[in-house]
């Protein structure tokens, strides 16, 4: 997986491990969280909100958050503690200069002390959606490759932004609009800054047009790159294309070349119609 920035944040002047014998501290009474609840999209500058359920004497709470999916945030990581206002709710407000990436499946915790130093915890699972992914970009093969030989060909796309967590690529005959061939949704491999995915060239079978994406997610959003295309014209062992053919833009096969059987065919039969033209028009005006 690419390599992320954790956090880009002025807010956090420490950054330390949730500990998990914090968790089990000795907790005498309960709390619940009121902003955010569970399923909370949040972007941006959002709200803190614990309330004592059966908790007395709560004095404080601190807030953690970590991702259970596919980021870079997998770690418990502390957010900020904010003092009793009240001796029944504890309020703050985070800052959205400490930016996490994009996921569905966000933790936020809340542990909270009372006067007697008693430990009670509470949890819930958030969404943040801050970004939106650059689409890739400078695709090799370059657009209007053309291929002649078999193999197996690997597609590159470079990968613009660190949100990007994950990639999947389209391969399909001609334009989308062709609906031929078509192969959708599958995972690229990320490596550095590069997305890539391989297909095989084998026979004259897979001579034509083929065109192909990329699609960058942050697993909440997506942008798909432009479309890239490439000519395949493999020499058949017999049938498929001539030899010295070509493909044109469109996928179509150009016929001609020095090498090309089909061609010398073609004039041969242009040559023997005309000459019997010439014999039928010469035996009429000598009759």
């Amino acid at each position: 997986m690419k390599n992320k920035n954790l956090f880009l944040g002025l807010l956090v002047l420490a950054v330390s491990l949730f500990s998990i014998s914090l968790i089990n501290g000795a907790v005498n009474g309960t709390v619940a969280f009121v902003t955010p609840v569970n399923g909370t999209a949040i972007n941006g500058v959002f709200s803190f909100n614990v309330t004592n359920v059966t908790f007395q004497r709560m004095v404080n709470c601190s807030f953690y958050a970590r991702s259970l999916g596919n980021t870079a945030n997998t770690t418990w990581f502390y957010l900020a503690t904010f003092k009793n206002d009240s001796l029944t709710n504890v309020n703050g407000t985070g800052n959205n200069s400490i930016m996490f990436e994009d996921g569905s499946d966000y933790q936020l915790n809340a542990t909270c002390y009372n006067s007697s130093t008693d430990i009670a915890s509470t949890y819930v699972t958030i969404i943040i959606d801050n970004y939106v992914p650059t689409s890739p970009s400078s695709p090799f093969p370059t657009d209007s490759t053309v291929i002649t030989t078999s193999g197996t060909r690997t597609f590159t796309q470079t990968i613009n932004d660190s949100s990007t967590v994950s990639c999947s690529y389209n391969i399909y005959r001609n334009y989308a609009s062709a609906g031929n061939d078509y192969t959708g949704n599958t995972t690229s491999t990320i490596s550095g800054n590069n997305c890539s995915f391989t297909k095989a060239f084998t026979t004259s079978a897979d001579n034509g047009k083929w065109c192909w994406t990329q699609i960058a997610s942050d697993e909440r959003n997506t942008t798909q790159s432009t479309e890239n295309c490439i000519s395949v014209g493999i020499t058949p062992v017999s049938g498929g294309i001539p030899p010295g053919s070509g493909i044109d833009e469109s996928g179509n096969i150009i016929f001609g070349g020095e090498n090309s059987n089909l061609t010398w065919i073609i004039v041969g039969i242009i040559v023997a119609v005309l000459i019997v033209i010439i014999l039928i028009s010469w035996g009429y005006l000598r009759g």
